[in-house]
């Protein structure tokens, strides 16, 4: 038992394909089933491990073009400019001439009825994204990742991409879904360096509140929620992972906690 597992711990600790490879079929030989746990922890471990030893600086050229507005270097910068962009929605959704907003909705008789359902919202804010992205950015929905998991949105640029995972704020996995779906199978990617953005639709009014946190507290602002879930990253995680709540409720209407 002891030596199987140094083997295991062994291989999690290299990088490359061939390790996780065979890590992950190991991980689904059902003659292993008592090696699962363990092997599953050590393929999420060599993942880390993998991604970090294909970190490439990027030259001072890409520097440069990347200060210029041109192609971002590597991850880091990819997620910056996401990030910056989905900021931009998230003003034009509560100042805006257009009413962004209406698309998050369902409608009858101009009268709203409700929220839409995850995926519309999703394929409502890859069109508004999309629009705002230099051409050498390419964004696309369900993004392939590990063990055949797919992200809300891939967001790629040359060989490196950045995840984004969508959830409603009533959505019952709100609070687990940041590190049980995009840091556990998505930012494992080595081609993302780690990087991801959780984005939280906020829909809460007077007649529907945010789900409770793990600590029994219900989020009155969409600024209450994401100061929340950003208490749940360390420093380091901190540094990759953007967490961005977005209003998409009508702007000037009563809200829970304003």
């Amino acid at each position: 038992s002891d030596l199987i597992s140094r083997l295991i711990w062994q291989l999690g600790t290299q990088p490359g394909d061939e390790a996780e490879q065979t890590l992950a079929r190991l991980a689904e030989d059902p003659a292993l089933e008592g090696w699962h746990r363990h092997l599953l922890h050590a393929l999420g471990g060599q993942r880390v491990v993998h991604r970090d030893a294909s970190y490439s600086a990027p030259n001072i050229k890409q520097v440069q073009d990347t200060l210029k507005n041109g192609p971002p270097s590597n991850p880091a910068d990819l997620k910056a400019l996401l990030a910056d962009r989905l900021k931009d929605m998230c003003d034009d959704l509560r100042g805006g001439n257009a009413d962004l907003w209406r698309q998050f909705w369902n409608e009858e008789q101009h009268r709203l009825t409700g929220p839409k359902p995850e995926d519309s919202c999703r394929d409502a804010l890859l069109a508004n994204l999309q629009c705002r992205l230099p051409d050498n950015v390419d964004a696309a929905r369900e993004g392939s990742y590990a063990a055949n998991t797919r992200s809300d949105i891939r967001v790629s640029s040359g060989k490196f991409n950045v995840p984004i995972e969508i959830k409603k704020d009533s959505h019952p996995d709100l609070w687990r879904a940041m590190r049980d779906q995009l840091m556990a199978q998505y930012t494992t990617d080595p081609a993302t360096e780690g990087h991801g953005i959780y984005l939280v639709l906020w829909f809460a009014g007077p007649d529907k509140l945010a789900t409770l946190n793990p600590q029994g507290v219900r989020p009155s602002s969409p600024n209450e929620l994401q100061q929340q879930l950003e208490q749940d990253l360390t420093s380091d995680e901190a540094r990759k992972i953007s967490i961005i709540v977005m209003d998409v409720t009508k702007p000037g209407a009563v809200t829970q906690g304003t």
